[in-house]
Parts: C-alpha cells; structure tokens; sequence
C-alpha cells in the first residue's frame, strides 16, 4: 500500500482547487461576454442577467 504523504495530499489539494478556480472564472467569463452582447431591453437601465447574477 502507497503512503500518502502531507505533501501528496497538499500538492492533490491545490491541483483541485486550481482547476475548479479556473472552470468558475471559465463560467463567468462566459456570463459576462453573453451580457455584454445583449444590452437591457429598452425602458431598463440594467440587464435582467445583471440583476440575477446581483442577486438584486
């Protein structure tokens, strides 16, 4: 049976958390260029996309 050492397990970690940073700035960025190419409709100042994402 392998040992698993501190440095295994803090190593693993971070590779994780890196790679799911990454697809949640991947999702955002995605978000973000779809409002951006799709104005408010006429008679709102913002978005309704904004006004989700705000939580507004």
């Amino acid at each position: 049976m392998a040992l698993v050492t501190a440095h295994d397990a803090l190593k693993y970690t971070l590779r994780r958390e890196q790679s799911q940073f990454s697809e949640e700035a991947e999702r955002l960025a995605t978000q973000a260029a779809y409002i951006a190419a799709n104005p408010p409709i006429d008679g709102r100042k913002v978005s309704g996309d904004i006004t989700r994402l705000t939580g507004a």
